[in-house]
């Protein structure tokens, strides 16, 4: 398996903070503790705590034809029977993900002789705002899914049974590569299964779909420039038009009108936030996005040097309200403002709106003059084969401006970002090591904007080269 980053790390340990925190909804249960280490003692565990009749039981171990369950709550009724309780860190049930977890542990306990009244899985409530002590009736939704576990129930012997022939023979599974390998999500085996996947296969092709993804397989086709151009339209075509020429496409018009929004000042804007699954602070809901870092580059007119700002909380609080009275400081009255992505910067600064009324006139202002860098590049108004497919700033700024690197960095990506960002604030460290992780997290900020930057100047050139 790929190595854990330390953003999945992070995922992980928030996921075990909210089934922890599940258990307190039925307190009088009782922790299975022993672990994998020691199955016998987790099944011996588990069995008596069922004579017991122990009001719950978390992490119950349970056994049947060779298929090992944990079950994350047990909760017994008063007529001997069960509801099974499925804990997940996500804000919605998801279909495709959570209903086979369920159907399996279901499957395991009615063989084992247990009556299942209800199958539930218990995610978070997004629209739950915090208001001094965690209200967990509120902040955890219970949805049972029995009648959606019907059919996924039926299915779950032969899944099983292929999974156990799976592990009897010496051969290696072999599968279609396809959607399958990120959803319902990242398979953690995707490194092996694409090692020898070349940088300009099929599979990157852009939205490409399973059905045209199997269809161009079974044809023999491998490469993006071997597709045949009567087989895609729009983006897809560009693409494949461009990989066969190795010439950037550009198309000019859309580019310059485009362009032709921008007014000075120019104000080049990137957040970094953080999303907590358990909102630790008043008047946050789960995963809403805290925005505790921006950079913030200034082109007052065309012939006035380049300017830079920046900010960074580092202090284990809710950084929305220094962030946004700090930004309302840095941003000028007028003025475009340059952001990657606008929906996020966006997303941002209406939940600064909501929070912190008494600074929306100024942060509304802000809202009216956001201007998209990813749009060209999104549309596909200029198009370079090396992006391959790809409008990410981490895929355009090497081919536009190759001089530029995020390789060097100590923080290489934003989900990393997020994740230096916690151990910054509630990791007791010695100085030097939180100055790293500070200087680490301005650096990568402060490259956000700057790229953005330089990627408006070569748009400028190549416009002005071809008109």
């Amino acid at each position: 398996m790929a190595e854990t980053s330390t953003f999945q790390e992070s995922i992980l340990t928030q996921g075990k903070e909210v089934g922890i925190l599940a258990r307190q909804l039925y307190p009088e249960g009782e922790l299975i503790h022993e672990d994998h280490h020691n199955l016998e003692g987790a099944l011996g565990h588990t069995h008596l705590a069922i004579q017991r009749k122990a009001p719950a039981i978390f992490e119950g171990a349970f056994l049947y034809d060779n298929v090992l369950i944990r079950v994350d709550i047990l909760v017994r009724n008063e007529n001997d029977t069960y509801d099974l309780i499925e804990v997940k860190s996500s804000t919605k049930l998801k279909e495709k993900e959570h209903l086979p977890d369920c159907a399996i542990q279901a499957y395991v306990l009615q063989q084992s002789g247990f009556q299942i009244k209800n199958i539930c899985v218990a995610f978070l409530n997004n629209h739950y705002m915090r208001k001094g002590e965690l209200d967990l009736t509120q902040l955890f939704i219970v949805r049972p899914v029995n009648e959606l576990l019907e059919h996924e129930l039926q299915l779950v012997p032969a899944y099983l049974d292929k999974i156990s022939n799976v592990l009897a023979t010496s051969e290696e599974p072999s599968w279609k590569l396809g959607s399958i390998c990120k959803n319902p999500y990242p398979c953690e085996f995707k490194h092996y299964c694409w090692k020898d996947v070349p940088e300009k296969s099929i599979h990157y092709l852009y939205n490409i779909r399973d059905k045209f993804r199997f269809k161009l397989m079974e044809m023999g086709i491998e490469l993006i420039q071997d597709i045949p151009s009567s087989l895609v339209k729009n983006a897809q075509l560009i693409q494949v038009e461009h990989e066969k020429t190795q010439l950037p496409y550009i198309d000019s018009q859309q580019i310059v009108e485009h362009l032709s929004q921008l007014n000075f000042p120019l104000y080049f804007l990137d957040f970094e936030t953080l999303g907590y699954a358990i909102p630790p602070f008043d008047n946050t809901r789960p995963y809403q996005r805290l925005p505790f870092q921006y950079s913030l580059h200034v082109k007052q007119a065309p012939d006035l040097p380049l300017k830079h700002l920046e900010f960074l909380f580092d202090k284990y609080a809710n950084p929305m309200r220094a962030v946004a009275e700090q930004l309302v400081n840095d941003v000028g009255p007028s003025g475009s403002i340059i952001v990657y992505n606008k929906s996020f910067e966006e997303g941002c600064i209406r939940d600064m709106i909501k929070s912190f009324p008494d600074l929306a006139p100024m942060l509304n202002s802000m809202l009216e003059r956001l201007w998209d860098l990813l749009v060209p590049f999104g549309k596909k108004w200029y198009y370079h084969p090396d992006f391959n497919g790809s409008a990410s700033i981490k895929k355009v700024l090497p081919v536009l401006v190759p001089e530029l690197s995020y390789k060097s960095l100590g923080i290489q990506q934003g989900d990393d970002a997020q994740a230096y960002y916690l151990k910054l604030i509630k990791d007791e460290l010695p100085a030097a090591d939180r100055n790293r992780i500070k200087n680490d997290l301005l650096a990568y900020c402060r490259l956000d904007t700057l790229a953005m930057v330089r990627i408006l100047d070569e748009l400028r050139k190549v416009t002005s080269a071809s008109s």
